[in-house]
Order: structure tokens, then C-alpha cells, then sequence
């Protein structure tokens, strides 16, 4: 017995044409008139800490207070990090020292 091929409903046509239709467009346009976008701008990712400088010398603060008043919490640092943390805590402003940092 032979099969009889069905045709396409009319809905799957009309899905298909509007499809092309923007799909054809978009294809010109990645291929001929932009192949390489990344060229116009270079893309730039900003260091994850630049908008926290205010909290973050809201905590320094915080932690020169603590220091104060319990100095037994701070032990000499043995760390590359806590010879860090150190010498924030330590400085005359702590805000210019993190802005020299790189934290903006």
C-alpha cells in the first residue's frame, strides 16, 4: 500500500515564512555587514571590588575600632593577606590608602 504524503498545515507555513523572514535579515546582517563585532569596542570587565570602597572602608573602621578595644584579637600577621589587612588598619586614611590601591 502506498503512502499519501500529507501537506504542511497551514499554521506550520505560515511559522516557517515569519521565520525566514527574520532569520534572513539577521544572517545578512552577521555575515556581511558585521562578521566581527568585538572589533568596534573592546570588551572591558571592571575589577569585581570598585563600587564596595565605601562599605569596604566603613568595615576598616569597624575593624581599627574593634582593634582599640580588643587588641588581643589581633595577633602579628603571618599571612601575605593579613599583612595586608595590617597595613590598611595601619594607615593615617585608610579611605586615600584603599583608593591606592585600585579600589574605587
Amino acid at each position: 500500500m502506498k503512502e499519501t504524503k500529507q501537506p504542511w498545515p497551514r499554521s506550520a507555513k505560515i511559522t516557517v515564512w515569519v521565520l525566514s523572514l527574520i532569520l534572513v535579515p539577521a544572517l545578512f546582517y552577521a555575515v556581511i555587514v558585521d562578521p566581527n563585532p568585538c572589533r568596534h569596542q573592546p570588551v572591558v570587565c571592571r575589577s569585581p571590588y570598585m563600587t564596595c570602597r565605601p562599605l569596604l572602608v566603613q568595615f576598616v573602621y569597624k575593624l581599627k575600632d574593634q582593634r582599640t578595644k580588643h587588641p588581643e584579637d589581633f595577633p602579628s600577621p603571618q599571612t601575605g593577606n593579613e599583612k595586608l589587612i595590617k597595613e590598611i588598619l595601619d594607615a593615617e586614611d585608610p579611605d586615600e590608602y584603599l583608593q591606592s590601591l585600585g579600589y574605587d
